[in-house]
């Protein structure tokens, strides 16, 4: 048994298989490519007047990425390309890096669509989603009349 740089060790047999060679051989098409299934990490914070959703991005341009809010639903889309350039000049032996299309959406009821803003700077893409007034109950005194006799 050898062991791996991170502490894990690696064995023969179906268990003791490097998981990226079970995975390779469960989906071939996206060893050879880098392309399938992108979907980017993203982290969801609330604080007591808004929302805050941090995506990971790296390499993808501002302008490649699209933000939608409808009934309820924020929805981030993006597309990361693979520079054909660079396949031109070099002879790629593996693809790690993921392409293609991303959808990512999220229920937010409750908020101010029209205040909505987002930044893109390092790889990271920042959402900020401002919620909505709390709406509070209002007392409303009920006046006797006085009544006829």
């Amino acid at each position: 048994m050898s062991t791996l740089q991170n502490g894990c060790t690696r064995g023969t047999g179906l268990f003791g298989r490097n998981l990226d060679e079970v995975w390779n051989q469960l989906f071939p098409q996206l060893e050879r490519t880098g392309s399938g299934v992108f979907l980017p990490r993203v982290n969801v914070a609330e604080a007591d007047d808004a929302w805050e959703l941090m995506f990971e991005l790296p390499g993808i341009a501002a302008d490649a990425i699209n933000i939608e809010y409808q009934d309820d639903v924020l929805t981030v889309t993006g597309e990361r390309k693979f520079d054909e350039t660079r396949a031109v000049e070099w002879k790629f032996h593996r693809v790690e890096q993921r392409f293609g299309t991303f959808t990512r959406s999220f229920r937010l009821p409750d908020v101010d669509g029209e205040k909505i803003t987002a930044h893109c700077a390092d790889g990271e893409l920042a959402v900020r989603v401002p919620k909505l007034p709390a709406v509070v109950a209002r007392k409303i005194p009920v006046v006797a009349r006085p009544t006829s006799g």
